[in-house]
């Protein structure tokens, strides 16, 4: 990519209308534009303009129009694909929430503004049994069930994205710990799945490790606090959440495997 590229991005994004108004300006103010300069060259040329105005107005609109239209539509166009394309780069294919890369850049830009607050991650018990045992197909059923009531639970201030597999990320910020456990309450009820592949009655819960922002930590060691919090959560016994604490520093054993990869 040249470096002109970001300025004709800007360009082609200030080109294209934004609705039908700002389309019909947008078109009135470049005709007005060409009119005005056929009439100077005009002028420029012959010292006087031959043509009478209305007349004049008419042979730019036949001359220009089309060409004025065309390219406004084209540029609507790129921006809506554009749009499309960034949205899709953002988002989670199966779930629709936003994917890791795009969770972690809201995190980190939250937390560079000062902003502090709960980082939950949040792993979905026995998934691997489900697989296993239901096929692919309920798998993914259960991870979209559980996508929707993580988003219901979630605050209009809070972020959620699924990071991996299994697993999903909620970060809530200015909140106390009181707030986060209530929010916690509600997601470790367990949740009935409804696959077709299933039984009626099949249900799964979640685990949560939380972690508290600390001021100018890095993003990745405060994932890994809330991991740690986690992986404690599943060895305790599942189906609960896990406040990072100090002493877990000590608490947590050295594995290779990162928890995020452990199955279950």
């Amino acid at each position: 990519m040249t470096q002109r590229s970001p300025y004709l991005l800007r360009l082609s994004r200030f080109l294209a209308p934004k609705s039908s108004v700002d389309g019909f300006i947008k078109f009135a103010a470049y005709m007005a534009t060409i009119h005005l300069i056929s009439l100077g060259m005009e002028f420029g040329l012959a010292g006087q303009l031959h043509m009478a105005h209305w007349a004049r107005l008419v042979v730019t609109l036949a001359s220009g129009g089309p060409f004025v239209a065309a390219s406004l539509f084209v540029f609507s166009k790129m921006e809506q694909l554009r749009t499309a394309l960034r949205e899709q780069a953002r988002t989670d294919a199966l779930t629709g929430l936003p994917n890791r890369r795009f969770f972690l850049e809201t995190l980190r830009d939250r937390l560079g503004s000062g902003e502090g607050g709960y980082l939950l991650i949040i792993d979905a018990d026995h998934f691997k049994t489900i697989n296993d045992t239901y096929g692919h197909a309920a798998g993914d059923a259960a991870l979209k069930t559980i996508a929707e009531q993580l988003n219901s639970s979630c605050r209009g201030k809070d972020n959620l994205g699924r990071i991996g597999g299994e697993e999903f990320a909620m970060f809530l910020g200015r909140s106390t710990e009181r707030e986060v456990d209530i929010i916690a309450g509600r997601l470790l009820k367990p949740i009935v799945l409804g696959v077709d592949e299933g039984p009626e009655n099949l249900t799964i819960t979640l685990s949560i490790g939380a972690a508290q922002s600390r001021s100018g930590e890095r993003v990745s060691a405060f994932m890994h606090r809330a991991d740690e919090a986690l992986y404690l959560a599943k060895s305790a016994g599942r189906a609960r959440m896990m406040h990072w604490e100090h002493h877990f520093e000590t608490l947590v054993p050295t594995d290779p495997v990162p928890p995020r990869r452990r199955a279950g």
